[in-house]
């Protein structure tokens, strides 16, 4: 259903008057820039109504903070703001499909933000399979799912952060979800279909950061960064027999 948020938590004109130059473009820096309001978003909608969740989305984008410097700074604004607004679909008030990651990004395109945010959202953590089994693959198909760094990036900072907010390894977390969410649940199902895809995703990541602390080692905290080119990673292929 459509919601009206408060006035501090629309986009400024000028913003979406740039969005629309090149949608796939980081938000532009200004004021409040877009990490700024994408927590500020997060903590209205989440805060009250499911602080546990909240917690969750504070340690994802606490994470995604501390890996950020890894990425270009427009690459990295791009990250912390999808951390802060991935899990905003939870809410009741924006529930639509009943799909979190489908319904918050819904929310975000028509808040103005920039679609390569809103997309991030609506792909992130295997989201492909889950619509698969819901039947919104559709829906779903109206966001790119981009395959690149920063889209695992997202993943990573997800898949190893707890309910509660805290760190977590990756086998954990899924046997955390296993055991919260039940075997009948569609995202435990969509496991057998993405669960390789989510681990590459966090192998990808670890990688980066490791060849990104060994430069720094090398080099000292000085040295400029080795950023990611922001391209496609190739696709995990689904088990044969499984549902797109």
């Amino acid at each position: 259903m459509p919601v009206s948020a408060p006035a501090e938590t629309d986009i400024p004109e000028v913003m979406v008057q740039t969005r629309k130059v090149d949608p796939n473009h980081a938000f532009p820096l200004g004021i409040p820039p877009l990490r700024t309001w994408a927590r500020r978003m997060a903590g209205q909608v989440l805060s009250a109504e499911l602080p546990r969740r909240w917690a969750h989305t504070q340690g994802v984008a606490r994470r995604a903070t501390e890996i950020a410097r890894a990425f270009s700074p427009a690459d990295g604004e791009v990250l912390v703001a999808a951390a802060w607004l991935h899990d905003i679909g939870y809410a009741r008030e924006l529930a639509d499909t009943g799909m979190h990651q489908v319904d918050g990004a819904r929310f975000l395109a028509r808040r103005g933000v920039p679609h390569r945010v809103c997309a991030l959202v609506a792909h992130h953590s295997g989201a492909a399979a889950v619509a698969g089994l819901c039947g919104l693959s559709g829906a779903l198909a109206e966001f790119a799912d981009e395959h690149t760094p920063v889209r695992d990036a997202l993943w990573y900072c997800d898949m190893t952060t707890s309910p509660g907010g805290e760190p977590v390894s990756f086998p954990d977390r899924l046997a955390e979800l296993r055991t919260r969410r039940g075997p009948d649940d569609a995202v435990v199902r969509a496991l057998a279909v993405n669960e390789p895809e989510r681990a590459a995703a966090v192998r990808r990541t670890e990688d980066l950061l490791r060849r990104e602390a060994a430069t720094a080692a090398r080099c000292g905290p000085r040295w400029p960064p080795r950023w990611p080119r922001t391209r496609r990673v190739p696709a995990t292929r689904p088990h044969a027999g499984s549902p797109e």
